[in-house]
């Protein structure tokens, strides 16, 4: 009927994933977020989205777009600065980016280049492909997801597959060891509809509407109360709390899609209104009030939103989408990330800083069809195919086409930023995803388009230059 229907290889899901800032690197720039040690890179940013809803039966449901073709994803969802992939049409994955843990499903020794860390002193570089490559093994995905240094898959038989990054137990295979070789792994999971991967934990939600959690458990972001029995490592050999096999969320049943942020979850149930667990410390799980970080939030807890069609997790905030296209956001919001939502001064363990308590409106934005919020900024899709990004703008993660020239403050830098939402340069936007410093769009004919921040190659683009407008991702030789 259309290009994504005639095109066969094309894209039909996306995902981002993360590093963070080792203390090999210098200046800020992109070593604030991009220092790597023998486990893999450290403090990861974020996972997770928006969601292209699919019925029972795997039917999609674009969320408005009449001519988006038979997308085959269950969810986009993004993590933090390092990798992305794709699920294609055919059922095969491929993944470009860091691979310092084999998140790309390659050998980190097998890598065809190397990335150099910007601002690393001395010069630092690690594993890389700045151009999609498939991941050996992987047929019939439905689903992809990322995390940390870790990617997973949904496959059409519903077995989720993890490889990567195992250090806090996030394949939730049960061990806590690197894996020997990029190999995927299968979990020992009943059918799975979703996989939603934060920093350093996943979670899947069941055919049956409920929801089992793996991984780092500081902040009880699995849904289990943090203990000393299982300590793991989420790559700079501080011991945390972790819960390395699948374990059900208690009291948690009718989900329909889940959302993982860097160290919270949420879920959206049957009644389209929503739970979050987790870390509160910037009131990202929407309950109005803030929790410390030595008693987070473990059981889920409800949002005071109705009429919520889609939920998003981000670094330190959430945003939901509601049924009448409109968007609301809550958290921190010290670098625009809530799009001009009204907000308030919270004191945190940090210090005073922006944040919504609950959920608050997004003024401006209607028509609303998809939303993916990343570590400092958010975007959506509408309608019509638009896009707009609102949040931290230093590498062009807005896709504006220029620099933001507003600025905003955090700890003792300001960054460039945007409180309201811009246009995005792409006009037949299906979904977004979005991650720490780099966001992509899968349009209605099949392509991935991204933006942003490239350091290691994670646009796809075949370059490792940052870009502020939207760049095709060479998916197609």
């Amino acid at each position: 009927m259309n290009a994504l229907r005639r095109t066969h290889r094309r894209a039909t899901f996306l995902a981002c994933a993360a590093v963070a800032i080792g203390t090999a690197c210098g200046s800020e720039g992109d070593a604030r977020d991009a220092g790597v040690t023998d486990a893999g890179a450290r403090d990861a940013g974020v996972t997770d989205a928006g969601v292209v809803a699919t019925d029972a039966g795997g039917h999609t449901d674009t969320g408005g777009h009449a001519d988006a073709g038979p997308l085959r994803a269950v969810a986009v969802a993004g993590a933090s600065a390092g990798h992305t992939c794709a699920a294609m049409s055919d059922g095969t994955v491929r993944c470009w980016g860091l691979n310092d843990n084999g998140q790309l499903g390659v050998a980190p020794g097998d890598s065809g280049t190397r990335c150099r860390v910007r601002g690393s002193t001395p010069p630092v570089t690690v594993p890389c492909e700045n151009v999609p490559r498939a991941v050996a093994g992987v047929t019939e995905a439905r689903q992809v997801a990322t995390g940390n240094g870790s990617t997973c898959v949904v496959r059409a038989d519903q077995s989720a597959w993890c490889w990567g990054l195992n250090n806090a137990g996030e394949l939730g295979t049960g061990t806590t060891s690197l894996q020997p070789s990029p190999t995927p792994a299968r979990l020992t999971l009943p059918p799975v509809r979703q996989l939603a991967l934060g920093a350093f934990h996943g979670c899947a939600l069941l055919m049956d509407g409920t929801v089992r959690c793996w991984g780092a458990n500081r902040f009880g972001q699995t849904g289990t109360a943090p203990s000393t029995t299982g300590q793991c490592d989420e790559g700079d050999g501080t011991p945390v709390p972790c819960v390395p096999t699948p374990a059900t969320v208690a009291g948690l049943t009718g989900v329909v899609q889940l959302a993982a942020g860097r160290n919270h979850t949420c879920a959206r149930l049957g009644d389209n209104t929503v739970r979050c667990w987790g870390l509160n410390d910037s009131a990202q799980l929407g309950l109005g009030r803030i929790d410390p970080d030595t008693t987070p939030q473990v059981s889920p807890a409800a949002v005071a939103l109705p009429n919520v069609a889609e939920v998003a997790a981000g670094g330190s905030h959430t945003c939901a989408r509601r049924a009448d296209g409109t968007l609301q956001c809550w958290g921190w919001a010290a670098l625009g990330q809530l799009g001009g939502a009204p907000s308030a001064t919270c004191s945190t363990a940090s210090g005073s800083v922006p944040c919504a308590q609950s959920p608050a409106a997004v003024p401006g934005l209607a028509g609303v069809a998809h939303v993916a919020t990343g570590r400092f900024h958010t975007c959506v899709t509408l309608t019509g195919g638009g896009a707009r990004c609102f949040g931290r703008d230093d590498n062009g993660q807005l896709g504006s086409g220029a620099a933001s020239t507003d600025r905003c403050s955090f700890s003792f830098d300001n960054y460039p930023c945007a409180r309201t939402p811009q246009t995005v340069g792409v006009t037949n936007a299906a979904a977004v995803t979005v991650g720490d410093y780099h966001s992509c769009a899968l349009t209605t004919d099949g392509v991935v388009r991204c933006w942003g921040n490239n350091t290691f190659g994670q646009l796809g683009n075949g370059a490792t230059e940052d870009q502020n407008a939207p760049v095709s991702a060479r998916l197609v030789p």
